[in-house]
């Protein structure tokens, strides 16, 4: 109770959050008890005790796991300076630098100045650890599980860090950074114009349009997007109210926020409410999940929604009551079988009933390869589908898309995916329904042409990449893209497909 933390918001707290989490582990308190009543000094009893913790997540087969070892052991090094003591900070840099080291903690991550740390090259963790995500909120290009050769470039040396294609160009001539710093400056000035012409349509070319939405996690999201030109929001992840939480929220609690993003957005715009998407890498500290084999292929996204009903009756009510305020809509996660959605569907009309809501739209995510092959006979059954093209493609190609191994083979542009992309927009269209993509490729520029080629009409992308998108459609030439689309699926894997992007223009400019 004497360890006080500074108040923080967004991303940041929720990371530290997690941490305060970690420092309520029972056994760490009984270790260090134990030791305590031996005689043992609390800096050996604490030290031991985070040791012992330490090695046993380090040992289980999880990589996400693993990396909350990592975690642990970064604050038990700051409990362990308080008890010493000790306030240290990391040193200031004297000049705009890209930083190389073998790890991060979370916490000198927090103090890296953007200022003055262009960039953070790490040889150990991944692109979703913790330290990754802290240097990427603030602006700071983060590369993780680099060679460990890196670690011998003497300091001073002039290198380039290209975000983009995740290389590092050693020795890099003054030309180069000229020719480097002068793509800098475009790129801002073109983001400024992207920003001036937001509130505009998405229109194509060649007169087609583009519906943007925006992917959000809160209030706040909501509000950013409505400024950068969305016109609403395709995927509101509602497990921001359930996670990092010590209990469920209650209808109550739901409704009033779903009601509040609902009136922030107007009754014009639509808000498309995905169902808890909880379990594997997103466990519930209220609810324990059994330990499974292949937690990705066990009690995850819907299914605890089905193994848990009462908990989901409670969020479809609050929905249902959000939709009374405005265009709200329903979406579910991780749905594989006709099944699971006619249980669900049981359930929402139910619900509706005692309500007296009459009308209310209900989706689909298309996450796993059965839904994609057969979108035409779920199509039938719902108003919408959505594409989360993330755990498409880790589906597909059975890689986990956080693994720090196999994590970079995962792409969405391999034609596999476009495939299942394809197929799934033939069927909705049997069916004279509507799918958009509102996984990671509606933000991704490289993705777009493709998209559009495909069929998509309806992007929801992340908000910082609204203007962007929404301007780059309107460079684009839909009946361009529709060529280019199918020269793309019967390329032989994504690196084949990313060559042909690279080697085909799309724009005047």
């Amino acid at each position: 109770e004497d360890i006080y933390f500074q108040v923080i918001r967004g991303k940041t707290a929720a990371l530290f959050a997690a941490h305060l989490e970690l420092l309520d582990d029972p056994i760490l308190f009984k270790i260090t008890c134990s030791h305590l009543s031996q005689g043992k000094t609390a800096e050996y009893a604490w030290y031991d005790a985070i040791q012992s913790q330490t090695k046993r997540l380090q040992a289980t087969e999880n990589p996400l796991l693993r990396e909350r070892a990592d975690d642990l052991k970064e604050i038990g090094q700051q409990v362990l300076k308080w008890l010493q003591g000790i306030d240290e900070l990391l040193e200031p840099w004297p000049k705009p630098c890209i930083l190389i080291t073998e790890s991060l903690t979370p916490s000198e991550a927090d103090q890296l100045d953007p200022e003055l740390v262009a960039g953070l090259v790490t040889t150990e963790g991944s692109a979703t650890s913790h330290t990754a995500l802290l240097a990427s909120s603030k602006g700071i290009l983060a590369l993780a599980a680099a060679p460990k050769q890196i670690l011998s470039i003497p300091n001073g040396q002039s290198l380039i860090l290209d975000g983009i294609k995740g290389e590092i160009h050693l020795q890099a001539s003054e030309q180069q950074r000229l020719d480097l710093l002068e793509q800098q400056q475009k790129h801002q000035r073109e983001h400024q114009q992207a920003k001036q012409d937001a509130p505009l349509k998405a229109v194509t070319s060649d007169g087609h349009p583009i519906q943007v939405l925006a992917n959000i996690g809160n209030a706040s999201d909501a509000f950013n997007a409505l400024q950068l030109g969305a016109e609403g929001v395709g995927l509101l992840r509602s497990e921001f109210l359930y996670l990092d939480q010590y209990s469920e929220p209650d209808e109550e609690q739901q409704a009033q926020v779903y009601v509040e993003i609902a009136e922030m957005l107007g009754t014009d715009k639509v808000l498309i409410i995905r169902t808890l998407d909880a379990g594997g890498d997103k466990p519930l500290h209220y609810m324990p999940i059994s330990t499974e084999k292949n937690p990705a292929l066990g009690e995850r996204g819907i299914r605890i929604g089905l193994h848990h009903p009462a908990m989901l009756r409670r969020q479809v009510r609050a929905i249902l009551r959000a939709s009374l305020h405005a265009q709200v809509k329903i979406m579910l996660p991780m749905i594989a079988t006709l099944a699971e959605l006619r249980a669900v569907k049981k359930l929402i009309q139910e619900e509706a009933d005692r309500l007296g809501v009459i009308h209310y739209e209900l989706g689909i995510m298309v996450e796993v390869p059965s839904a994609a092959l057969l979108a035409s006979h779920f199509a039938a059954e719902v108003d919408f589908l959505s594409i989360g093209t993330n755990d498409l493609t880790q589906y597909t190609l059975a890689m986990d898309r956080g693994h720090p191994d196999f994590s970079w083979q995962v792409d969405a542009l391999d034609p596999a995916i476009l495939k299942l992309i394809e197929i799934t927009v033939q069927g909705v269209k049997q069916q004279g329904k509507k799918v958009a993509v509102c996984g990671d490729s509606a933000s991704d520029p490289i993705a777009l042409p493709l998209l559009l080629g495909l069929g998509i009409t309806e992007l929801s992308c992340s908000v910082s990449m609204l203007p962007q998108i929404k301007q780059y459609i309107r460079k684009l030439s839909l009946s361009k893209c529709q060529q280019l689309a199918q020269q793309a699926l019967d390329q032989p894997d994504a690196s084949a497909v990313r060559s042909l992007l690279c080697n085909t223009p799309l724009t005047a400019s």
